[in-house]
């Protein structure tokens, strides 16, 4: 029996081996033989856009067709270097001629499109629209179908010697058949447990265990190409997914915790301002943009407070000491520059009340020369006006 399979399987192989090397015979004329057409094809492609160019009455219309051409051109370049593996021996003297006839063709061309998209249309013409290359362009299609004829003959022969050899390989296949079922029943038991059975099992589990939310489980055969790595892939999947949500949970956390943090510290900057103490900032880097950002508009919020604070302070403890020069320095806008104005206005109207004769009193020199030169820019402000009322705002 071991000797009748390995006959069996020896003629088999030999069959196949045949049968391979007449297919692939067939396919390299087949293919041969379509290069052929293909060349014939884009070189009348070619003579079609080059009387384009003839019959253009300008250079920028005939540049259409010589981009046509040109392509045309790229494709019989393509096409023969896709067919000269595919060459016999016995045809390599003719191919080669057929090589040099392409490449003049290519060069006379080219120099076509030259000439009608630099030149003139003309002058194309008078190049390439003239018998002799009429008859070169024949000659060059005729070699073309010369070969495409060789090898439609051993596209024939190869055809007729599939036929005759189609009846012995059936009879082969069928006792490959018979020999195949009986190694299909033990291989089909060995994909049914081993390579089907088995790790369906184990996915299963995996699925299990994604689904309890184990995030951490290993999915195997995750790079399988057939069904079952399929399957596990969409568990791969389901276990990123997963593990991105658990991700985001914990960074929802930790923004959660810098936003009650953040919402901590103003808070206590707010309870200090409502105690009148203006000094305390929120100095804690969060890590977030916006966040960051919200803290550093609260502290310049409570520096702009403090700045116009801290400068009616200064002048209503210069009116305490009966000096009547000070004047509320500084840019301000909104509420605070209405309060400058009302402030710097008043104390321009002490001073000028205290230097009336009625008053009796003057100042000291020094003052007097102090409030003229500090009534002369609120003169001006007076004039031109302040910033929006009711707005709070910062000095700049």
């Amino acid at each position: 029996m071991c000797g009748v399979a390995l006959l069996i399987g020896a003629t088999a192989l030999w069959a196949v081996h045949q049968y391979d090397t007449n297919l692939s015979a067939y396919e390299d004329a087949s293919d041969r033989a379509y290069a052929g057409e293909r060349l014939n094809r884009f070189v009348t492609a070619t003579v079609m856009e080059a009387r384009g160019i003839y019959s253009a009455p300008t250079t920028k219309e005939a540049a259409t067709f010589a981009k046509g051409l040109l392509a045309n051109l790229d494709q019989i370049d393509n096409v023969i270097a896709s067919w000269t593996p595919l060459v016999p021996e016995s045809q390599k003297g003719a191919f080669a001629k057929l090589v040099e006839r392409a490449k003049e063709f290519r060069t006379f061309r080219t120099e076509t499109a030259r000439l009608g998209t630099e030149v003139s249309p003309q002058a194309a013409s008078e190049q390439g629209n003239n018998d002799a290359n009429r008859a070169n362009r024949k000659a060059f299609q005729a070699e073309i179908d010369a070969v495409v004829a060789t090898d439609k003959a051993t596209l024939d022969a190869v055809n007729a010697l599939v036929e005759s050899s189609r009846t012995s390989i059936l009879w082969l296949v069928i006792a490959i058949s018979v020999v195949g079922v009986t190694a299909g029943i033990g291989m089909g038991f060995y994909i049914g447990t081993i390579q089907l059975s088995r790790p369906i099992n184990k996915v299963t589990q995996a699925i299990k265990e994604v689904a309890d939310g184990n995030f951490d489980a290993d999915v195997p055969f995750a790079g399988r190409q057939d069904e079952i790595g399929e399957m596990a892939a969409a568990v791969a999947v389901f276990k990123e997914n997963g593990l991105a949500v658990r991700r985001m949970n914990a960074q929802e956390a930790a923004m959660r915790a810098k936003s009650d943090d953040l919402q901590s510290s103003m808070s206590v900057v707010v309870a200090s301002a409502a105690a009148g103490d203006f000094s305390r900032r929120i100095e804690k880097d969060y890590g977030d943009e916006n966040l960051n950002q919200f803290a550093t508009n609260i502290n310049q919020l409570l520096s702009s407070i403090d700045a116009g604070v801290g400068e009616t302070r200064r002048v209503i403890a210069s009116l305490a000491e009966g000096d009547l020069t000070q004047t509320m320095r500084g840019s301000f806008h909104g509420a605070f520059a209405e309060l400058q104005q009302n402030v710097n206005s008043t104390f321009a109207t002490l001073h000028d009340h205290t230097r009336s004769p009625r008053n009796g009193r003057r100042l000291p020199r020094k003052h007097q020369r102090a409030a003229r030169r500090k009534r002369r820019p609120l003169q001006a402000h007076r004039a031109a006006g302040s910033g929006s009322r009711g707005n709070l705002g910062s000095p700049r």
